[in-house]
């Protein structure tokens, strides 16, 4: 017989029985091809503990049983380690075989094994007499049993030398009768006479070797059922170290964690401690079948060793012996010893560098739930004292501050504290949070236990003081928290923040409950932003904070998403004080943006100049912005900026965004990202910059994809779609949905807007009816809001007009809703619309020049602009003599004038003052006899 390298091949068909190891199950299984063909062969399956073993065995008994081998099974315990033979005696005791002498057969076998294991405890002489005789009698038993026989043995790990001896002779003098053999053992914990007989027999080609290796990611995948790409695999193949078993444990106690990641919420920390981010009990997996089968490995540990076991288990997944000695209160020689059982056993194994560690973190939460409450928390206070003499970083030391409980001290809090900003720094948001909320219950126990102990003055001065928990600690946190989207620690931690006096700073729990809700707000989930900020008006100091108060309310609405009711926003600037100029301010833009938004009041333009006149002083002089509420700049500013861009005020609106921005990142306000983002995004795409829209909207893509922003994700895509397709770039999507976008993504009139602009600059009429129309259901737009109807509509008729329909009609609602909010901007939309519904022709030709002028650098003045000069070419051509008339650079204002630039966008290509083009098209009417842009584009289109 050969012996097989073995490469474990990467397999994705799972075997009809569950099993994924493909490759190792076919070795295997050549065993029974051999001994159907008369040839019986010895198996060695080895792997770590939870690798599968026993799971392929029991698949390989069933195939065996159905191809007509007779199953042999037994396995080494424990409690029977030093009786001789008794696996075999244990497989051949629940043997049922076929026919009555095979039955006598085997009852006399057993006794003969039974009776040779008293004898060769009693005596060395004669071992290999005795084994041939049992060889001998075995080969009887089987042969009075038709057919092959398949022994399967497990838990090999514990046998005895007497059935390692009478394998081996099995091996190199195989029986007549066929039988094949299989032998499974972990590694690590064999006996060196099993490992030495097994190397021997691999040397002289009579056994076959194979190794479980750890899953591999796509053998996890099936193992569990989940998609290979899925996101939370990795992480549980990684915690699992591609062992089944705790993979299996690891996705079942995920999936039983509602609300948190499928990895259970917990994440290591420096140091290879580990910390409990899910709050979970510290006897969860102890009470687990997992722990049951675990803790089983640990039920033959004396006293000492399970004092060790301990010990360790407190101090975390790696841990030292001087370390395990200091938590047991034992010598280190004595200590030393003891860890060297436990590697025997393989419950702890080494690791490079020269400490311990367990086998897996699981089996050290197990023995850690499994130890007495009280001595945990004095062991974890010895571990605090030990590693701190060690200088160990604070995310070490804060799993002990923590879990010594009563035996917890003031100071700890100051640990707790630098571990959460050490995590944060690391970006490890639910270990900041969890670290954070630590040293908040641990703050609010020392203030408690300082009113409760001073009895007098000088006690209470003389008590330790309690590290600071204020807002520049957990403000860090909260943000990184949002940065991932991670609304369930924010809900959690919240409540924490709230209800520790330590926390709130000067301004009070008002202004702590505004943050938080302005921070779930930006994340999209409104209800929670409304219940704390409804909760923080029952806590307000004065009429001041409770106006501020209410700003942020409506406030809330509009970043989460929503429109307040005008009712709701007509007093809010009136009930703040005069010298709270920023709340006052954004009150302003509360009201500017609601009156945008709403029919009727999109043209009254004195609440958003009443902000920005508000905003425009602040900036000048600074008031007030270092004060109470001053947090809330960015909302403001990015309220104000968004307004202005929904006005057509771009210039202003970049200027404003622009600040905002920088405000965001200097104070690390980062779930303000997307939103700011994609507005100024937006901004630049709407100003004919497109370029800069580009590289802004994929910023905000990563950052919303980061914050599970799904609305501000489809905001990004859309802009850039539109952004491209206006620098020539077809857009990939057809009529039904845009490719990139996911079905369940939100669908906004803007987003859909965007869509459709892309569609119609390549000409692409299907895709915008299908995007804005009433017939198509999946981006369906029915009614948008009054300050884009007149966009939408024209965008209506543009597809119209290119699939041939009439969009007279839509021209119609164009003008209608332009008149309804009476902006430049959207009366050039309702003229574009217009032109579409003229046909060719001067009247046509006359509304897309005036579209042009209005919408500027706008996508749709480019596309007016376009639309003219397709006009003007089926215009007569008259003379152009007076024409001649101009010098040289008032022909290239004309030019310039002709094709629909504003003043400043001359001055800015002729790198010229504004009022030199003021003057230059003075002259050029003059000469021309002309009055105005439109009749110079008409003249100079009869020149082309």
């Amino acid at each position: 017989m050969t012996i097989a390298a073995l490469p474990i091949a990467e397999t994705t068909v799972a075997h009809p029985g569950g099993i994924v190891r493909t490759t190792e199950y076919g070795r295997v299984m050549s065993v029974l091809d051999q001994a159907g063909s008369g040839h019986g062969t010895l198996v060695e399956l080895s792997g770590d503990p939870g690798y599968g073993k026993t799971r392929l065995l029991t698949a390989v008994a069933s195939e065996a049983r159905r191809r007509g081998v007779d199953v042999i099974r037994g396995r080494c315990l424990e409690t029977h380690r030093g009786r001789p033979f008794h696996p075999l005696i244990d497989a051949f005791s629940t043997w049922r075989p076929a026919g009555g002498e095979a039955g006598t057969q085997a009852t006399a076998f057993i006794r003969a094994l039974a009776a040779a294991g008293d004898m060769l405890a009693e005596a060395e002489t004669g071992r290999c007499r005795l084994l041939a005789e049992l060889r001998s009698l075995l080969a009887d038993t089987l042969t009075a049993a038709s057919g092959p026989h398949l022994l399967l043995l497990d838990d090999m790990h514990l046998v005895d030398r007497a059935s390692v001896e009478l394998l081996d002779i099995l091996a190199r003098w195989p029986v007549e009768n066929p039988l094949s053999v299989v032998v499974a053992h972990r590694p690590r914990q064999a006996p060196t006479v099993l490992q030495a007989t097994l190397q021997h027999c691999a040397e002289v080609g009579v056994v076959e070797r194979v190794r479980l290796a750890p899953l591999s990611l796509r053998q996890s995948a099936e193992l569990l059922g989940m998609p290979a790409t899925a996101p939370e695999l990795v992480d549980l193949h990684e915690r699992g170290a591609g062992n089944p078993l705790y993979l299996t444990a690891l996705a079942e106690r995920a999936a039983a964690d509602s609300g948190l990641p499928p990895s259970g919420g917990r994440a290591q920390t420096s140091g290879g401690g580990y910390y409990d981010a899910a709050g979970e009990p510290p006897d969860l997996w102890t009470r687990s079948a997992l722990g049951a089968r675990l803790l089983a490995e640990a039920a033959p540990l004396d006293q000492r060793q399970r004092l060790v076991a301990h010990a360790a288990a407190v101090l975390g997944d790696v841990f030292s012996v001087n370390a395990v000695a200091a938590v047991a209160q034992l010598g280190r020689d004595e200590t030393c010893r003891t860890l060297g059982l436990l590697r025997g056993r393989d419950l702890v194994r080494t690791v490079p560098g020269g400490d311990l560690a367990f086998r897996h973190p699981l089996l050290s939460r197990c023995l850690y739930g499994e130890t007495d409450p009280c001595w945990r928390a004095a062991a974890h206070r010895r571990a605090f004292e030990h590693l701190r003499s060690l200088f160990a970083p604070p995310g070490v030391l804060a799993r002990h501050a923590e879990g010594s409980g009563s035996h917890g001290r003031p100071g700890d809090t100051a640990v707790l504290v630098a571990a959460a900003g050490a995590a944060v720094q690391g970006g490890r948001g639910p270990e900041a949070a969890h670290w954070l909320s630590a040293a908040m219950r641990l703050h609010r126990a020392g203030l408690d236990t300082d009113a409760s102990t001073s009895t007098n003055a000088h006690a209470h001065a003389h008590a330790p003081t309690l590290a600071p928990v204020g807002p520049d600690v957990w403000r860090p946190v909260v943000d990184l928290l949002a940065r991932h989207g991670d609304l369930p620690r924010l809900s959690a931690l919240g409540p924490e923040i709230l209800s520790t006096p330590g926390a709130l700073g000067p301004a009070g729990h008002a202004e702590a409950a505004a943050h938080l809700a302005m921070v779930s707000a930006s994340l999209g989930h409104r209800d929670h932003a409304m219940a704390l900020l409804t909760a923080a008006l029952a806590h307000t100091r004065g009429p001041a904070e409770e106006a501020r108060l209410r700003v942020y309310l409506q406030l809330a609405r509009i970043i989460s998403g929503g429109i307040p009711a005008a009712t709701e926003v007509i007093e809010l600037a009136a009930a703040v004080p005069a010298d709270d100029h920023l709340t006052r301010a954004g009150a302003f833009a509360v009201r500017a943006l609601t009156a945008t938004l709403t029919a009727g009041e999109a043209a009254d333009g004195r609440w958003v100049n009443a902000a920005a006149a508000a905003f425009d002083t602040l900036g000048a002089t600074g008031s007030d912005v270092a004060g109470a509420g001053a947090g809330a700049e960015p909302y403001y500013l990015q309220c104000l900026g968004w307004t202005e861009a929904m006005l057509g005020r771009y210039g202003s609106a970049h200027d404003r965004l622009t600040r905002a921005l920088r405000a965001t990142r200097e104070h690390g306000e980062h779930h303000l990202l997307p939103a700011l983002l994609n507005s100024l995004a937006y901004v630049h795409y709407q100003s004919g910059r497109m370029s800069e829209a580009i590289e802004i909207a994929r910023e905000a893509h990563r950052a919303s994809d980061l914050a599970g922003r799904a609305d501000q994700a489809a905001l990004a895509h859309a802009v850039a779609t539109a952004a491209w397709a206006g620098l020539g770039r077809s857009p990939t999507f057809g009529p039904e949905l845009p490719a990139g976008v996911h079905t369940d993504a939100p669908r906004t009139p803007l987003t859909a807007l965007l869509f459709a602009e892309a569609a119609l600059a390549v000409g692409d009429g299907t895709a915008v009816r299908a995007l804005l129309g009433a017939e198509g259901e999946t981006w369906r737009v029915a009614e948008p809001i009054p300050v884009l109807g007149a966009r939408i509509y024209e965008a209506l008729a543009a597809a119209a007009r290119l699939t041939g329909q009439d969009p007279g009609p839509w021209a119609n609602r164009a003008e209608q809703a332009a008149g309804q909010v009476a902006l430049p901007e959207q009366r050039g939309f309702a003229l574009l619309a217009r032109g579409h519904a003229l046909g060719p022709g001067p009247r046509a030709d006359r509304c897309y020049l005036e579209a042009a002028e209005l919408l500027a650098t706008a996508p749709a003045g480019t596309r007016a602009r376009e639309l003219a000069r397709l006009a003007r070419r089926q215009l007569p051509r008259p003379a152009a003599a007076a024409l001649g008339e101009l010098t040289a650079r008032e022909k290239e204002v004309a030019e310039l004038a002709g094709d629909g630039l504003r003043t400043r966008d001359i001055a800015r290509r002729l790198r010229v003052s504004p009022r030199t083009v003021d003057t230059h098209l003075a002259h050029i009417y003059d000469k021309l006899g002309v009055s105005s842009r439109v009749e110079l584009a008409r003249m100079l289109s009869t020149t082309d």
